[in-house]
């Protein structure tokens, strides 16, 4: 956006603006939070099944697995979309889009940024540590 143009934003139009960026920033990090909620006791539920049918246990864990990774890559990808938010808002902040433009591609780092956050100390710290729990659970316990 131009000097020109930035000096003809209303005040209240950009405050509303960059709500709205924050809104979207906090619906992305509500929806992280909510996969990691849903995990515990899906994992948990896994875990006290595959205790139970011995004979199908194998299966079970890898059920359980499967489900770990895509919860995995859900919120690897709602980590990049909030990242790109972030990078939106800094920029909105400086005046730099244009008013009310919420698209975040530009600021996007695409299959990199996935691989960053899917790589997180968030995502990869928290999924992995129960996935690497739940092996050594299966591995000694049954």
């Amino acid at each position: 956006m131009s000097d020109a143009q930035n000096r003809n934003v209303n005040p209240e139009d950009k405050r509303q603006y960059l709500g709205f960026i924050q809104d979207i920033i906090s619906r992305m990090a509500g929806n992280s939070s909510s996969l990691k909620e849903w995990f515990a006791p899906i994992l948990t539920l896994v875990f006290a099944i595959a205790a139970l049918k011995q004979e199908i246990r194998i299966y079970v864990f890898l059920a359980g697995l499967l489900v770990a990774v895509a919860f995995c890559f859900m919120d690897a990808q709602y980590l990049r979309l909030e990242r790109a938010y972030r990078r939106l808002y800094t920029k909105a902040v400086a005046g730099d889009t244009r008013l009310y433009d919420l698209n975040p591609k530009p600021f996007d780092e695409g299959f990199r940024g996935y691989i960053k956050s899917l790589f997180s100390w968030s995502v990869l710290g928290y999924y992995g540590t129960l996935i690497i729990a739940g092996a050594i659970i299966y591995r000694f316990a049954f």
